[in-house]
């Protein structure tokens, strides 16, 4: 099985956060530049970096159950990768 693109990945990971089609993109925009990474540059390896800042990022909006449950679905999902 071929390894998704980046695009992809950026795309399955912002669902994977369970946030609105307006705020997913930013706040996975936002915890990936904490770890010196972009839509466009970041590796599977980018994304586990930016777990804890996104889990903390997920938690303003949805609590801390759904962000430790949306970081769970995202570890499951980057280690399929």
């Amino acid at each position: 099985m071929a390894e998704p693109d980046r695009v992809e990945i950026f795309n399955q990971v912002v669902r994977l956060c369970g946030l609105s089609s307006l705020l997913g993109p930013g706040t996975v925009r936002r915890a990936l530049k904490e770890v010196g990474a972009t839509e466009a540059t970041a590796s599977v390896e980018h994304y586990r970096k930016a777990l804890n800042q996104l889990g903390a990022r997920i938690a303003i909006y949805r609590g801390s159950e759904e962000a430790a449950e949306a970081t769970k679905r995202i570890k499951s999902y980057l280690a399929t990768i």
